[in-house]
């Protein structure tokens, strides 16, 4: 089952729009569930690269995705994320 339908429209992730990493707008939703943040199709290939321990990336709309997932990326999100970086001196 795809993720899609269980993600409200409310949804931090969906409402980003843009991907965290390049900030082109984001047609297909591909996220990182680590971090809890909306990626474009590039940068989903460059954390694909990365490996599952760094960031396990999945398509909205082309893997499934648990509700456990769901669960980690309503509470985070890009702005969340981003926010998180600057607490902890972390440059984009």
């Amino acid at each position: 089952m795809g993720g899609e339908s269980l993600l409200g429209p409310s949804s931090p992730v969906l409402a980003s729009e843009r991907c965290f990493d390049c900030e082109s707008r984001v047609t297909d939703a591909w996220l990182s569930v680590q971090h809890g943040i909306t990626l474009c199709i590039s940068c989903a290939g460059v954390h694909r690269g990365l490996g599952v321990g760094t960031s396990f990336v999945r398509s909205l709309k082309l893997d499934a995705v648990t509700a456990e997932q769901l669960a980690t990326l309503d509470a985070g999100g890009n702005a969340a994320f981003a926010d998180f970086l600057e607490e902890h001196g972390v440059s984009r």
